[in-house]
């Protein structure tokens, strides 16, 4: 069979990207880990002044922080302090760290997650509740499936990696 010019361009792109080491499942979940521990004194203080309180402030400063987190951090350093932790790092397709623009699109599941938990907090009880909580579940259904696609994807892309061309490497 004959090669073309297209075959010789596919391979160039497949090569450079042997040339990075990706980062997989069990790194990410421990990355997501170490994250989580970062939002823990938010919660225990949270929990602590609504329980006390009831100071409804606190729990949208604590929504809005977990909001803009990962974004930000991703958008402005390439990776959150859990990445940080394990020397992972979120590139684009050009090999580059991911910008603002490109880390929002990445974590729009995330973010839309958050404003549905933070349209909650501000209106529990109103009639747009339980669509809210379906925005979450489905949500939550999205970024599980999405873990599962790192497991068995040949560059351990997960389906929001996918939906932002973006990419989880060891630096």
């Amino acid at each position: 069979m004959e090669k073309n010019i297209l075959d010789d361009s596919l391979y160039d792109i497949d090569k450079d990207y042997q040339q990075v080491e990706y980062a997989g499942f069990i790194n990410r979940a421990f990355a997501a880990i170490v994250d989580a521990f970062v939002f823990i004194p938010f919660a225990l203080i949270n929990t602590y002044l609504i329980v006390s309180t009831g100071d409804l402030a606190a729990s949208i400063l604590t929504t809005l922080a977990s909001l803009i987190y990962k974004p930000m951090m991703e958008g402005y350093y390439g990776a959150t302090l859990g990445k940080m932790a394990l020397n992972i790092k979120i590139i684009n397709e050009q090999h580059q760290t991911i910008n603002m623009e490109e880390s929002i699109i990445r974590n729009s599941p995330w973010i839309l997650s958050n404003i549905a938990a933070l349209l909650l907090v501000i209106s529990p009880f109103g009639s747009l509740s339980s669509m809210l909580i379906s925005i979450q579940g489905l949500a939550g259904l999205f970024l599980f499936v999405s873990a599962i696609f790192v497991i068995f994807d040949e560059r351990k892309q997960a389906l929001h990696d996918k939906f932002g061309n973006t990419f989880c490497v060891f630096k």
